[in-house]
């Protein structure tokens, strides 16, 4: 059993509690007397070893109802001990940052901050490394990264995850000391296996990025892979990028589709415009323009701006590319430059608003004439007309080209990289090779039928 005596009880009021008055020290020690001597310590017996003690429980109700005049006289109290329990002053931080309560002091906070790190509380040392990384003006605390690496160091080495996280951020961005990324994977890697997630991101990202030289994507994979198994929506997100890409796991398109709704289901912003994409490019079935327009407007309206990119041009992180640029992607300077530079001679004469047509003999052999449509300045579709010897050509050559079935009977389009290209032969012999931006056109449309309609209407109050 621990004793405590009257003197010793005075000299802690007199060290350590700089906030009680010479009358309050007088009625705490005496009832801190009185109370021993009455009922002995209290100690818990094997039978109520985990049961809240009553104390615990009008706590408990004190941090509920934001009224805490009862608790904190018996808080001062308890505080008096020879041998004080670090949680009552971890007790009394919280209740003067409570900004609800009653008894709401941000000087108070800053002292018993520093009492529950002093003492030993590793959360507590964490917290207030935090404060010293950072500053605070209401704690009147000044940033100090020093301090802050010396509580983050005693936090850390008492086995708290999170100072071990925040120990292994100094190590890693040079603060409070010089950078060694060694040092902080060391401590991201304990971190991780106490449980910390922010940890297993940190080391996905420091193996992702090549940080101090320790690129390793299979490594970066499975830290981001034991954070999504754990619910963290970063580690759902990179996950699904990483099937995607092919980086660090198998390219699998179903797996980047799965780990992306579960991202995207916690809020992820980015995961809905991948899961737009891979519904543009029908990477997991057929191409679905709707479904794919669904996401990116969600992504959109959250300031997503591939996602926007792709409502106004239908641009996609993988358009397919033709004269070395991305058609959707390019104004129409761009794609006339690029054009232009592979060997085709723009027709000013039959090249109009809407429309650029250029001479393609040099573009492609049996080419005549390559017509270049846009919206606004943005790309439609690009159409060569060839004789019917390179049309027949070039059926075989796209096919191995794109690894698609491209024919000539029933000229169903394929669908590559945002793009629908279709072959095609014409009535007076040879043929045509068209690219369409799918989404351009429906717009195209849209906008001739609200044309017409207009018209209509004109035409129809004349009479």
């Amino acid at each position: 059993m621990r004793k405590s005596g009257i003197g010793l009880v005075l000299l802690m009021v007199t060290l350590t509690n700089c906030y009680a008055t010479e009358q309050e020290i007088a009625d705490l020690s005496k009832q801190a007397l009185m109370e021993m001597i009455r009922n002995g310590p209290k100690e818990k017996t094997p039978d109520n070893q985990n049961a809240p003690s009553l104390f615990e429980l009008k706590l408990d109700k004190a941090f509920a109802t934001h009224q805490y005049a009862d608790v904190l006289r018996e808080l001062k109290i308890r505080t008096l001990v020879r041998d004080p329990n670090v949680e009552d002053f971890v007790a009394l931080a919280r209740i003067h940052d409570d900004p609800k309560g009653d008894a709401f002091n941000t000087e108070k906070v800053g002292y018993y901050l520093h009492k529950s790190a002093e003492l030993g509380h590793a959360e507590y040392q964490a917290i207030l490394g935090s404060k010293y990384l950072n500053g605070s003006s209401t704690l009147n605390i000044q940033k100090d990264e020093t301090k802050a690496l010396y509580w983050f160091r005693k936090s850390a080495n008492s086995g708290y995850d999170n100072g071990q996280y925040l120990l292994g951020e100094m190590h890693q961005n040079g603060w409070g000391t010089e950078v060694n990324i060694p040092k902080a994977i060391e401590w991201y890697v304990r971190s991780a296996d106490n449980g910390n997630n922010r940890a297993l991101i940190s080391l996905g990202n420091i193996y992702h990025t090549g940080n101090g030289g320790f690129k390793d994507y299979q490594k970066a994979h499975s830290f981001y892979l034991r954070a999504a198994e754990n619910g963290v929506t970063t580690g759902e997100f990179m996950v699904g990028y990483d099937h995607y890409w092919g980086v660090g796991a198998d390219r699998n398109y179903e797996q980047a589709k799965y780990w992306f709704e579960r991202s995207m289901n916690q809020g992820n912003v980015p995961a809905m415009t991948y899961l737009g994409t891979i519904q543009a490019l029908g990477y997991t079935g057929k191409v679905n323009l709707d479904l794919a327009k669904q996401y990116m407007e969600k992504a959109s309206s959250q300031g997503e701006e591939k996602a926007k990119e792709f409502l106004s041009t239908g641009c996609l992180i993988e358009s397919l590319k033709v004269f070395d640029i991305a058609l959707a992607c390019s104004d129409r300077k761009t794609i006339n430059d690029s054009i232009v530079a592979a060997g085709g001679k723009r027709q000013e004469a039959n090249s109009t608003k809407d429309i650029d047509v250029y001479d393609a003999s040099q573009l492609i052999s049996g080419a005549t004439t390559l017509t270049v449509t846009y919206l606004n300045d943005v790309f439609v579709s690009a159409e060569y007309s060839v004789d019917q010897d390179t049309l027949n050509k070039l059926v075989p050559a796209m096919r191995e080209k794109y690894n698609r079935p491209f024919s000539l009977i029933g000229t169903i389009p394929q669908s590559i990289g945002g793009l629908e290209i279709r072959l095609r032969e014409t009535p007076l012999g040879g043929g045509r090779l068209n690219y369409t931006n799918r989404l351009m056109l429906d717009k195209m449309k849209q906008q001739d039928q609200a044309s017409k309609a207009k018209s209509m209407d004109g035409f129809s109050s004349n009479f």
